[in-house]
């Protein structure tokens, strides 16, 4: 089976193997953890299929990497986005904690900023585009059991998110919002200022706050990676 060009040894399709000319075979592909069967190299969907042998023939099962996987360091805040999921709804049960230990999971409240106060709160909730602070004293893995595929909004490859005004009487506690890259790829800012958008994004390096301004700084943010904005 090949997996985005890397070869996993040792799982031949059952049904492989020598048959009469003119005789049928049938193969299926294997099911491997963490990825998604695809198609076979001939472009045959059905993971079970029946063939005719008349000659020597190689078919090849083609998969994807399946499972959305975040990395998460130890005993800091790991800043990280949930990516929407079509129609589904984010359950404890669509979580693994690999390698994880204590994990603690907060949101940030843009309307407890704007009255002056702290905006972190633990959160027992979890919801598509929305920006999370997750802790664990071990490093590991946050796997998120859906496929890397069901990363969209509809029908298009086009993901947006509604920023919320918050009125304060301090311009610097006004209007804060706790998004982040909800790709499985890395999201360079400078697609924000083609959009339009100018504020600066703030990100979190694991030791400090850093600011980058669309249009004029060069930052990509990484899978997944939650930030600041003001609206």
């Amino acid at each position: 089976a090949v997996v985005d060009g890397d070869t996993i040894a040792g799982q031949a399709p059952t049904g492989a193997g020598g048959y009469p000319a003119g005789t049928e075979a049938t193969i299926t592909a294997r099911d491997i953890p963490g990825y998604e069967f695809v198609q076979w190299s001939d472009s045959v969907t059905d993971m079970t299929r029946t063939t005719v042998v008349n000659e020597s023939m190689t078919l090849t099962a083609l998969y994807n990497h399946s499972m959305i996987e975040i990395p998460v360091a130890a005993n800091q805040w790991n800043f990280i986005c949930l990516p929407p999921l079509g129609d589904r709804q984010y359950t404890e049960d669509l979580f693994t904690y690999d390698g994880l230990t204590d994990v603690k999971w907060g949101i940030y409240s843009g309307s407890r900023r704007a009255e002056g106060r702290s905006g972190w709160e633990t959160s027992e909730s979890f919801n598509a585009l929305q920006g999370y602070i997750l802790y664990s004293t071990t490093a590991g893995t946050l796997k998120i059991n859906a496929y890397v595929d069901d990363i969209r909004q509809g029908d298009s490859n086009t993901i947006s998110a509604p920023l919320s005004a918050y009125a304060s009487g301090h311009t610097e506690n006004a209007n804060w919002n706790f998004l982040g890259n909800p790709y499985s790829q890395g999201f360079n800012i400078s697609a924000f200022a083609d959009a339009g958008i100018e504020s600066p994004i703030t990100v979190w390096n694991g030791t400090a706050y850093t600011t980058y301004t669309p249009g004029i700084d060069d930052y990509t943010l990484r899978p997944f990676e939650a930030f600041f904005i003001q609206k």
